[in-house]
Order: C-alpha cells, then structure tokens, then sequence
C-alpha cells in the first residue's frame, strides 16, 4: 500500500491529477466537505483521480492498497475542495460526504 498527500496548502487552492494504471475494483471516498464527482471511462482504462482544495490543512489522504482498492479521504471540514474520479463501469463504490454532494454517472458498481 502507498499513500500520497493529494491537496495540500494553508489558505492556498492546490490542484493535482494523479492516474492509477494498475487494477482498482473499489473505491471507496468521504469528504468531510466539499463536493465530488465520479464518472464511467473505459472499461479497461486506467483510474484517473483530480482534486484540488485550499484551507488550513486541505490535505486529503490517498491509499492504493494491493487488494485494489483506492481509498480517498478529505476530512478537513473547513477545507472545503472537491475531487473528480474517472473509473472503469464495473469498479464499486462506497461514497460518503458530511457536507456537500458526490455525483456518479455511468458506473455499473
């Protein structure tokens, strides 16, 4: 498993894209604030992950375990920011915002 600091900043809008080419079958998202947005790529493509965000620590915390599964949490309530995932159709979904809205399009999962 890795970890990469996705946003980071202090009261400074960072934007970052980062592609996943090895398989994901599950994603799972919570955003303490902010709003989301996943939609279907093709099925044999690659996980692409953009966020951007500012904010006292407007850090999110990305893991790829081995298992293949994408984990993305963004828990800085005062942080605001958002984050667009492109995933293949069949890839499943676990997606939790306190404030704000994740919308999905296209997925089968």
């Amino acid at each position: 498993m890795w970890l990469v600091g996705l946003l980071g900043g202090c009261g400074v809008a960072v934007e970052q894209s980062i592609v996943f080419r090895d398989p994901i079958h599950h994603i799972e998202v919570h955003l303490a604030a902010g709003d989301g947005a996943v939609a279907a790529g093709p099925a044999d493509g690659p996980v692409v992950l953009e966020g951007n965000g500012a904010g006292p620590s407007g850090d999110a915390d990305v893991a790829r375990g081995a298992d293949g599964v994408l984990t993305i949490a963004l828990d800085c309530p005062a942080c605001g920011g958002s984050i667009d995932l492109t995933a293949p159709p069949a890839v499943s979904l676990a997606l939790t915002t306190e404030a704000g809205s994740i919308t999905v399009r296209g997925m089968d999962g």
